[in-house]
């Protein structure tokens, strides 16, 4: 449990002044170097527990010691996304180091949000997050939102390429014969008539949506 490395910690914690004091750089900066493994672990484990809030406060003397640790910045902003902190978890984040993963955690945490406002009806909000969270990395769910939302808030051409981009995302989704169908409905309304015939074509073995599209295609094609 985390509460094992206390004593170690301060053990490490006595070892480093006492080397400083004497002027030993080689044995601070170890002892410096096995301290802060110590608290990276005592963090992990308090993050296993889901006591995030105290979790933080390991990773601040962390960051407090070396500002620059990446790996620690990444977990104290998964730490105070997991409590809903979005701004000091973007800080966070924000760190040199850990751009990928970080990038990555942006993404979803901003996702998660989208998906909150969508279900609350606070449509130009879910739009928002769905749009910043594709700043940090392509998600095809905060297309698919961004893209819905558009559509909603009257905005159907821009809601078209996010659709789009869905699809190209995830292609094997359960809704993605019906979003290329709408796709190319809203197409055809926007007298999009290539795009419109592009898409109806790709949904004609589609057992609920063939029929339909077909049926659009011999309009089309008129």
């Amino acid at each position: 449990e985390a509460q094992n490395y206390d004593a170690a910690i301060e053990w490490y914690t006595k070892a480093e002044e006492a080397a400083n004091l004497y002027g030993d750089a080689a044995k601070a900066a170890d002892a410096a170097a096995k301290k802060s493994q110590l608290l990276m672990k005592k963090a992990s484990e308090l993050v296993k527990a889901k006591d995030y809030a105290n979790a933080i406060v390991v990773y601040e003397q962390i960051m407090a010691a070396d500002p620059t640790n990446g790996r620690a910045a990444l977990t104290m902003g998964q730490a105070y996304n997991a409590l809903g902190d979005t701004e000091k978890a973007e800080a966070a984040f924000a760190v040199n180091g850990q751009e990928k993963q970080a990038n990555k955690q942006l993404s979803k945490m901003y996702v998660k949000k989208a998906s909150a406002s969508l279900k609350a009806k606070k449509t130009q909000e879910a739009y928002d997050f769905a749009m910043k969270a594709n700043e940090y990395l392509e998600d095809a769910t905060a297309y698919k939102i961004a893209g819905q939302c558009a559509m909603t808030l009257g905005k159907t051409a821009d809601a078209l390429p996010l659709l789009e981009k869905y699809v190209e995302l995830s292609p094997n989704a359960s809704d993605a014969n019906q979003m290329k169908f709408n796709i190319a409905a809203t197409a055809q309304k926007l007298g999009d008539k290539a795009k419109a015939k592009t898409y109806y074509e790709q949904v004609i073995s589609d057992p609920k949506l063939g029929a339909q599209a077909q049926a659009q295609l011999n309009v089309l094609n008129k």
